[in-house]
Protein backbone atom coordinates (compact mmCIF):
# COMPACT_ATOMS: atom_id res chain seq x y z
CA UNK A 1 0.00 0.00 0.00
CA UNK A 2 1.17 3.49 -0.94
CA UNK A 3 0.51 6.84 1.64
CA UNK A 4 0.63 10.74 1.18
CA UNK A 5 4.29 11.46 2.61
CA UNK A 6 4.50 15.30 1.51
CA UNK A 7 1.82 17.86 0.30
CA UNK A 8 3.92 21.13 -0.55
CA UNK A 9 2.35 24.18 -1.78
CA UNK A 10 5.47 26.38 -3.00
CA UNK A 11 4.50 30.42 -4.16
CA UNK A 12 6.90 31.78 -6.32
CA UNK A 13 7.13 35.10 -7.65
CA UNK A 14 9.16 35.73 -10.59
CA UNK A 15 10.54 38.94 -11.42
CA UNK A 16 11.52 41.04 -14.51
CA UNK A 17 7.98 41.54 -15.88
CA UNK A 18 6.98 45.05 -17.09
CA UNK A 19 3.16 46.27 -18.05
CA UNK A 20 2.42 49.99 -19.33
CA UNK A 21 -0.74 50.37 -19.48
CA UNK A 22 -2.73 52.62 -22.13
CA UNK A 23 -3.81 55.83 -20.26
CA UNK A 24 -1.63 59.02 -20.69
CA UNK A 25 2.23 58.73 -21.36
CA UNK A 26 3.56 59.86 -17.93
CA UNK A 27 1.13 57.19 -16.12
CA UNK A 28 2.38 53.81 -16.10
CA UNK A 29 2.30 51.18 -13.61
CA UNK A 30 5.40 48.68 -13.33
CA UNK A 31 4.39 45.08 -11.91
CA UNK A 32 7.39 43.78 -10.26
CA UNK A 33 6.87 40.09 -10.68
CA UNK A 34 4.28 37.24 -11.46
CA UNK A 35 3.37 35.31 -8.26
CA UNK A 36 1.61 32.01 -8.47
CA UNK A 37 1.16 28.69 -6.44
CA UNK A 38 2.29 25.23 -7.75
CA UNK A 39 1.43 21.95 -5.25
CA UNK A 40 3.57 18.31 -5.29
CA UNK A 41 2.26 15.54 -3.79
CA UNK A 42 4.83 12.48 -3.14
CA UNK A 43 2.91 8.95 -2.60
CA UNK A 44 5.66 6.04 -0.90
CA UNK A 45 5.23 3.10 0.63
CA UNK A 46 5.50 2.62 4.39
CA UNK A 47 8.94 1.43 5.66
CA UNK A 48 7.82 0.42 9.42
CA UNK A 49 4.85 -0.53 10.95
CA UNK A 50 3.63 0.67 14.32
CA UNK A 51 2.12 -2.01 17.00
CA UNK A 52 0.24 -1.26 19.96
CA UNK A 53 -0.28 -3.43 22.32
CA UNK A 54 -1.69 -3.62 25.85
CA UNK A 55 -1.58 -6.51 28.52
CA UNK A 56 -4.45 -6.85 31.05
CA UNK A 57 -4.96 -8.98 33.53
CA UNK A 58 -7.72 -9.02 36.36
CA UNK A 59 -6.83 -11.17 39.80
CA UNK A 60 -8.15 -11.25 43.44
CA UNK A 61 -5.25 -8.43 44.63
CA UNK A 62 -3.14 -5.43 42.63
CA UNK A 63 0.01 -7.29 43.76
CA UNK A 64 -1.06 -10.21 41.85
CA UNK A 65 -2.75 -8.57 38.83
CA UNK A 66 0.89 -7.20 37.99
CA UNK A 67 2.52 -9.89 39.10
CA UNK A 68 0.75 -11.55 36.39
CA UNK A 69 1.02 -8.56 33.67
CA UNK A 70 4.84 -8.74 34.34
CA UNK A 71 4.93 -12.20 33.44
CA UNK A 72 2.55 -12.04 30.27
CA UNK A 73 5.03 -8.73 29.45
CA UNK A 74 8.14 -10.57 29.50
CA UNK A 75 7.05 -13.27 27.30
CA UNK A 76 6.02 -10.76 25.08
CA UNK A 77 9.09 -8.89 25.03
CA UNK A 78 11.07 -12.12 24.76
CA UNK A 79 8.59 -13.37 21.14
CA UNK A 80 9.58 -9.82 20.17
CA UNK A 81 13.37 -10.14 20.74
CA UNK A 82 13.11 -13.83 19.19
CA UNK A 83 11.62 -12.08 15.81
CA UNK A 84 14.44 -9.68 15.43
CA UNK A 85 12.91 -6.33 17.26
CA UNK A 86 15.50 -4.55 18.62
CA UNK A 87 14.61 -3.59 22.54
CA UNK A 88 15.30 0.21 21.51
CA UNK A 89 11.74 -0.17 19.33
CA UNK A 90 9.60 -1.84 22.20
CA UNK A 91 8.54 1.14 24.59
CA UNK A 92 6.31 0.75 27.54
CA UNK A 93 3.93 3.56 27.20
CA UNK A 94 2.30 3.03 30.88
CA UNK A 95 1.68 0.88 33.77
CA UNK A 96 -1.75 1.06 35.84
CA UNK A 97 -3.44 -1.25 38.56
CA UNK A 98 -6.81 -0.05 40.12
CA UNK A 99 -10.30 -2.05 41.10
CA UNK A 100 -12.80 -3.37 39.68
CA UNK A 101 -16.01 -3.43 40.18
CA UNK A 102 -19.18 -5.07 39.06
CA UNK A 103 -22.58 -2.36 39.24
CA UNK A 104 -25.67 -3.84 40.75
CA UNK A 105 -28.96 -2.36 41.68
CA UNK A 106 -27.95 -3.02 45.30
CA UNK A 107 -24.63 -1.22 44.92
CA UNK A 108 -20.95 -1.80 43.52
CA UNK A 109 -19.15 -5.10 44.09
CA UNK A 110 -15.16 -5.47 43.90
CA UNK A 111 -14.58 -8.15 41.70
CA UNK A 112 -10.81 -7.68 41.58
CA UNK A 113 -8.00 -5.92 40.89
CA UNK A 114 -6.88 -4.87 36.80
CA UNK A 115 -3.34 -4.20 36.43
CA UNK A 116 -2.50 -3.33 32.63
CA UNK A 117 0.92 -2.48 30.32
CA UNK A 118 1.14 -0.62 27.48
CA UNK A 119 3.33 -1.12 24.33
CA UNK A 120 4.63 0.34 21.62
CA UNK A 121 6.70 -1.29 19.09
CA UNK A 122 8.13 -0.40 15.57
CA UNK A 123 8.73 -2.78 13.41
CA UNK A 124 11.16 -2.00 10.68
CA UNK A 125 10.80 -4.93 8.44
CA UNK A 126 7.45 -4.30 7.07
CA UNK A 127 6.80 -7.09 5.41
CA UNK A 128 7.63 -9.01 8.66
CA UNK A 129 4.73 -7.33 10.52
CA UNK A 130 2.21 -10.09 9.80
CA UNK A 131 4.39 -12.66 11.49
CA UNK A 132 5.35 -10.78 14.31
CA UNK A 133 1.75 -10.04 15.27
CA UNK A 134 0.69 -13.95 15.33
CA UNK A 135 4.07 -14.90 17.25
CA UNK A 136 3.05 -11.95 19.71
CA UNK A 137 -0.79 -13.12 20.39
CA UNK A 138 0.07 -16.63 20.99
CA UNK A 139 2.55 -15.58 23.56
CA UNK A 140 0.22 -12.94 25.30
CA UNK A 141 -3.00 -15.34 25.12
CA UNK A 142 -6.36 -13.86 26.26
CA UNK A 143 -3.95 -11.26 28.63
CA UNK A 144 -2.98 -9.68 25.27
CA UNK A 145 -5.06 -7.25 22.75
CA UNK A 146 -3.85 -5.74 19.95
CA UNK A 147 -5.09 -2.54 20.20
CA UNK A 148 -3.31 -0.98 16.71
CA UNK A 149 -1.11 -2.05 13.83
CA UNK A 150 -0.34 0.95 11.49
CA UNK A 151 1.86 1.00 8.32
CA UNK A 152 4.32 4.20 9.79
CA UNK A 153 6.83 6.30 7.06
CA UNK A 154 9.81 7.00 9.07
CA UNK A 155 11.88 8.25 6.37
CA UNK A 156 10.02 10.65 4.65
CA UNK A 157 12.68 13.29 3.49
CA UNK A 158 12.78 11.71 -0.13
CA UNK A 159 8.92 11.83 -0.86
CA UNK A 160 9.64 15.80 0.44
CA UNK A 161 12.02 16.29 -1.86
CA UNK A 162 9.90 15.22 -5.04
CA UNK A 163 6.65 16.73 -4.02
CA UNK A 164 8.94 20.25 -4.02
CA UNK A 165 10.05 19.19 -7.23
CA UNK A 166 6.68 18.69 -8.19
CA UNK A 167 5.43 22.63 -6.48
CA UNK A 168 8.50 24.34 -8.02
CA UNK A 169 7.77 22.99 -11.51
CA UNK A 170 4.25 23.89 -11.53
CA UNK A 171 4.35 27.24 -10.31
CA UNK A 172 6.87 27.80 -12.99
CA UNK A 173 4.62 26.27 -15.67
CA UNK A 174 2.07 28.73 -14.69
CA UNK A 175 3.99 31.75 -14.37
CA UNK A 176 5.64 31.30 -18.17
CA UNK A 177 1.86 30.97 -18.91
CA UNK A 178 0.82 34.09 -17.37
CA UNK A 179 4.26 35.65 -18.92
CA UNK A 180 3.07 34.71 -22.74
CA UNK A 181 -0.81 35.69 -22.20
CA UNK A 182 0.38 39.20 -21.17
CA UNK A 183 3.40 39.62 -23.32
CA UNK A 184 6.54 39.51 -21.33
CA UNK A 185 9.45 37.69 -20.43
CA UNK A 186 10.05 36.16 -17.09
CA UNK A 187 13.45 36.79 -15.05
CA UNK A 188 14.73 35.16 -11.82
CA UNK A 189 12.94 33.97 -8.97
CA UNK A 190 12.55 36.56 -6.24
CA UNK A 191 11.31 34.78 -3.32
CA UNK A 192 9.72 31.69 -2.93
CA UNK A 193 8.03 30.33 0.34
CA UNK A 194 6.59 26.21 1.47
CA UNK A 195 3.37 26.46 2.93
Amino acid sequence: ATVIVAVTIITITVAGCTIQTKTTPSDSTRLQGITVQGTGVAFVVPDVVKINLLVTVLADSSEAALDQVATVAKAVRGTLSDKGVDEKDITSQSVSVAPEYEYLQSGQKLIGYRASQYFEVIVKKADSAGDILDAVVAAGGNDLQVTGATPVVMDSSKGATMARKQAVESARAKAESYAKLVGVKLGDVEYLTEL
